[in-house]
């Protein structure tokens, strides 16, 4: 047995040559897939992709697939794109899961003249790059209908930023922070954690920094090397740290790579959770998280409806504390891998939940001529 290589198809250069998927095959879609609360206030969400590619070679992200070739869907395709969803399927929320939706200015001024000109009541989440954008932009994307925006600052520590090729400055993500609230946008951090040249101090670095930078949300990823990525033989070669190469754990929530500069693991972990709760737990993002009760309501009674379920999986653990040390056992080893059903929902709650979805999948399907646009320049986001 080996691996036989073929070979690389040929590119799709028009991505507007392409269907829209098939959302009608999703069971349950729009309604059994949930965004995390608090990143939407209009219901239901859902996401796209409306280009393919990055023009820039950070060291730790895999660009064998796409390589540094951009293409974009046109602003007319992800225009009938949108609306196609809302029309269709109900959803006023989407989240644009682009690499960076900003890296054509010619197609983002292009899609929000359109969605100003023609509004079609719907929001929307993109990334973006510190630097990269201006204040007339981002006022641009809050017209249209942006309600936030990510940027990828992965590190404070500009030794760390340097060495992995994140081509930002400090000076640059503050700017971009601050012209981001004068927008009247909200601002999402994602950050790494773990790659190699980390240290305890250039990650405490970090969490001072983003508490500075008054973020309305962050994330913080758990290095995992890719395969490909320019970051990947320096891992294996074991030079800047330990790597366990486990493809079960390579999934952001595991610390596969340990760098040099931790003693352990444990040490990470500790240090990631203790981050978490700093964030979580200061006093600006509990103020905002007060304020957005009431402003996301549709995320308030998603997350009232699901106490009676949380009460009882904590009354269940806390009598069945081996059963808990099971599963995080289990998730440690086979994280991708089912832990095994629990008994934690109510005979009642399981009832309502096998009709919603026989009643789902009873429902009649009605095609549209959305599936193949006939638009001048509208076609699909997938392929």
């Amino acid at each position: 047995d080996r691996a036989v290589f073929n070979g690389r198809r040929e590119r799709i250069q028009n991505l507007d040559e392409l269907p829209f998927p098939a959302y009608e095959k999703l069971r349950g879609f729009p309604r059994d897939y949930h965004m995390p609360i608090f990143t939407y206030v209009k219901r239901y969400g859902a996401t796209m992709v409306g280009s393919r590619g990055c023009p820039y070679t950070c060291s730790f992200c895999d660009r064998t697939v796409f390589e540094r070739l951009y293409r974009t869907n046109s602003p007319e395709y992800t225009y009938e794109h949108m609306k196609y969803l809302r029309d269709r399927f109900g959803v006023y929320h989407i989240n644009f899961y682009d690499d960076l939706f900003t890296a054509s200015k010619k197609r983002v001024y292009g899609l929000c003249e359109l969605l100003i000109s023609k509004p079609l009541g719907m929001q929307f989440n993109c990334a973006i790059r510190a630097g990269h954008t201006s204040p007339e932009m981002l006022r641009l994307l809050k017209r249209a209908g942006a309600l936030m925006v990510s940027l990828g600052i992965e590190s404070a520590d500009p030794e760390m930023m340097e060495r992995h090729k994140a081509g930002v400055t400090l000076e640059a993500v503050r700017q971009t922070v601050r012209d981001i609230h004068a927008a009247g946008l909200r601002a999402k951090g994602l950050f790494i954690f773990g790659m190699p040249g980390e240290t305890p101090e250039t990650f405490r670095r970090t969490s001072d920094f983003i508490l500075e930078l008054g973020l309305d949300d962050m994330n913080v990823t758990k290095f995992a090397p890719l395969h490909g990525a320019p970051i990947w033989e320096e891992c294996l070669s074991g030079e800047s740290g330990e790597f366990n190469e486990d493809w079960r754990l390579m999934n952001c929530l595991n610390f596969v790579f340990k760098p040099h500069g931790f003693a352990s693991r444990e040490e990470m972990d500790a240090l990631y959770n203790w981050h978490i709760m700093r964030f979580y737990n200061g006093p600006t993002f509990r103020r905002r998280f007060v304020r957005r009760l009431w402003q996301h309501r549709w995320s308030l009674w998603h997350l009232l409806k699901h106490v009676p379920q949380t009460v009882a999986a904590m009354r269940y653990f806390h009598a069945n504390r081996e059963e808990l040390e099971r599963i995080k056992r289990e998730f440690k080893r086979h994280p991708r891998q089912p832990v095994g059903l629990m008994p934690i929902l109510s005979p009642e709650i399981e009832a309502d939940n096998r009709a919603a979805s026989a009643a789902t999948r009873a429902a009649p399907v009605k095609m549209s001529w959305a599936r193949k646009p006939q638009a001048a320049g509208a076609t699909a986001a997938h392929g």
